[in-house]
């Protein structure tokens, strides 16, 4: 888990932040954008998850694929696959083809299954302590930005709802922390020291990429299921 110090700029309110994710017309993973690869003919990579826990739900692994896909497709990897596949005793399996990628499989399925439950909750000494002021579903957008030092930082945009909840926790919160979790674990306790009606911004002990797939999570959604890697092939391409 990376330590983060959130510094008190987590709660200054951003304007006009520019979104940081690749927008070019041609795919990561498609020179030139000259056509879709395929994992038999170009070689990639691939990997198996399997589903910890019984009888999972088809939403909940119907609902685990798109967040999937929609985190490789902020990656880049638009010619990513994401499909079910039949494991043990029938059980649901979910099996992700990246093809033309060869490197830095273990960054990608790393991120590809990783939980990423974001919450706000109100701090132990608080009346509410450990209620969830907001979590995933209440990020528009997250980014990654720069705080007023030059330092990578993650920028995040608030749904309406997300800024009236964070509006009437901050306020609550004068002199006391706000407790950031990441997967249920504690990723920052910054202190508020005014009621933030904007957009909070979290800064410290980022690399740029680091905040940009953090970024990325935060806005792509928690997975509902967890998830484990039981086989993982690097497939090579096809001679000329």
């Amino acid at each position: 888990m990376l330590v983060v110090t959130v510094l008190c700029l987590l709660f200054s309110v951003l304007a006009g932040f520019s979104d940081c994710f690749d927008s070019a017309g041609n795919d990561e993973n498609e020179p030139g954008g000259s056509g879709k690869l395929t994992l038999e003919k170009d070689g990639g990579i691939y990997v198996v998850l399997d589903i910890i826990g019984d009888n999972p739900s088809d939403n909940d692994i119907d609902s685990a694929i798109a967040t999937i896909k929609d985190r490789l497709k902020k990656k880049g990897y638009r010619s990513a696959s994401v499909i079910k596949q039949s494991g043990p005793s029938g059980k649901v399996r979910i099996r992700v083809e990246i093809p033309g990628v060869f490197e830095n499989a273990d960054e990608i399925f790393a991120i590809v299954s990783k939980p990423a439950k974001l919450e706000f909750r109100y701090t132990s000494d608080s009346e509410y302590a450990g209620k969830i002021i907001i979590d995933n579903s209440h990020v528009k957008r997250a980014f990654q930005t720069f705080d007023s030092n030059g330092s990578p930082a993650i920028g995040i945009e608030l749904t309406q709802e997300g800024k009236s909840k964070f509006s009437i926790a901050t306020g609550a919160l004068i002199g006391k922390s706000i407790d950031i979790y990441l997967d249920n674990e504690v990723l920052s306790q910054p202190v508020v020291n005014q009621t933030i009606t904007g957009n909070p911004i979290i800064t410290g002990g980022f690399t740029v990429n680091g905040a940009r797939d953090l970024a990325m999570l935060f806005q792509g959604g928690a997975l509902c299921l967890e998830l484990t890697a039981v086989e993982s092939v690097v497939v090579n391409p096809l001679p000329d």
